[in-house]
């Protein structure tokens, strides 16, 4: 059975919250780790500044994770407004779960942790 969506072919409040559980693939926590600690060997405040992007950006992909759309193929891309970062991330409608892919740098190939 599909989730329910509305007239905008967007999913409805009712699915959205049907998506609460958050997976994290290895590879995402160390990525994170190793951004943050060049941020802030670059300028000390920009680690800390970076981590509280990402867990915002977090926060925000889980309360409507279909506003982006897929690419290529289901996964989807959130990209952080200071930082030149991007979240890769799949929605797993079936088991209620968001899973967090990458993040990457903007300037790396488009298609880094798109095979996870």
């Amino acid at each position: 059975m599909g989730a329910a969506k509305n007239s905008s072919g967007c999913l409805s409040q009712r699915a959205r919250r049907a998506l609460v559980n958050r997976w994290f693939h290895p590879a995402f926590e160390v990525e994170l780790i190793e951004a943050a600690r060049y941020l802030e060997h670059q300028r000390g405040d920009f680690g800390r500044q970076f981590l509280n992007e990402v867990e915002a950006a977090i926060g925000t992909i889980m309360e409507a994770p279909a506003r982006w759309r897929p690419w290529p193929g289901d996964i989807r891309r959130f990209l952080l407004s200071s930082f030149r970062y991007t979240i890769r991330y799949r929605i797993r409608r079936d088991e209620g779960l968001v899973e967090f892919l990458s993040i990457v740098h903007t300037s790396r190939q488009p298609d880094t942790g798109a095979n996870r």
